[in-house]
């Protein structure tokens, strides 16, 4: 016999002789690791039974985003800071949102309005960079809630009474991605002024839909690179963003298709309302 086959039999019988040593010195080590085993399995089935609703929730706001080009970040960042820090929660809205806007662009690129882009991009980054440096410092609630009363009033004038006519103009595409810019900075807030500002314009809703998405994503990679450098973007927060990615997709698409068939009055008067009712959301954000 081999010295190898020897050595694994002594080990093998080591093991064995440890193994039943400690159970007789502790005869209910067998009993604990099987009720450790059944409430391992149990906290698992939850965690898939907590997630279910959750996953709804997403391709429900994705869906949401894909026929309006926008709501999924308040929506689920509404339900998740519930659940979550608003760290981890921020983080995993700007990462599924960033996708959500990818899937977006790359389904329906030639219609993106790429020149607006050109203008609008530029502008909001710098805006980005001073709403960081210089607005964190002013009251959050006092500007939001400014933002948000003036959202309802102009949702609402479009709404009930005249709408606003369509407007294209190349430095007022500059300014509002600065303003823009400012609010997402320091608030992450920046959608409104582009859905206001866009959705005055005369294009198809599709394409205002998707150039809003291209937009969306310059703002998220820009996000995402300062979240990160600041260690506010974790590795388990990305691994779930990427786990919740289907459903995020999937509902995206539904919204998206959506949002092709629709009628450009009626998707412009349902677009208002849905602005409305984020405006109604933003200020009772500041409330308490």
């Amino acid at each position: 016999m081999s010295g190898a086959p020897l050595a694994a039999t002594v080990t093998s019988d080591r093991v064995a002789f440890s193994e039943g040593e400690r159970r007789s010195r502790d005869p209910d080590l067998g009993r604990r690791r099987r009720v450790d085993l059944r409430a391992h399995r149990m906290l698992a089935a939850h965690g898939l039974f907590a997630f279910a609703p959750t996953a709804l929730l997403e391709r429900l706001a994705a869906a949401v985003q894909g026929f309006f080009g926008f709501g999924y970040g308040i929506i689920t960042m509404g339900v998740l800071t519930v659940q979550a820090d608003l760290v981890h929660a921020s983080g995993f809205v700007n990462l599924t949102a960033l996708l959500l806007s990818i899937a977006m662009v790359v389904r329906e690129h030639p219609r993106v309005l790429w020149p607006l882009v050109a203008r609008v991009v530029p502008a909001m980054s710098v805006g980005i960079a001073v709403g960081l440096a210089a607005l964190s410092g002013l009251p959050r609630d006092l500007l939001v809630g400014t933002l948000a009363v003036t959202i309802i009033a102009i949702a609402g004038w479009n709404v009930f009474g005249r709408p606003m006519p369509p407007r294209v103009s190349a430095p007022l595409d500059v300014g509002v991605g600065f303003v823009a810019g400012l609010f997402s900075g320091a608030f992450q807030t920046g959608g409104p002024p582009l859905v206001i500002h866009l959705y005055r314009r005369p294009e198809p809703p599709i394409a205002l839909v998707v150039t809003l998405q291209m937009i969306f994503i310059a703002s998220g990679v820009v996000r995402a690179l300062l979240a990160g450098s600041q260690g506010l973007l974790l590795r388990s927060t990305a691994v779930e963003a990427a786990f919740a990615a289907p459903f995020v997709v999937a509902g995206t698409l539904v919204g998206l298709a959506l949002s092709r068939r629709a009628d450009p009055e009626r998707f412009r008067r349902a677009a208002w309302l849905a602005l409305g009712a984020l405006g109604v959301a933003l200020l009772a954000s500041t409330v308490g």
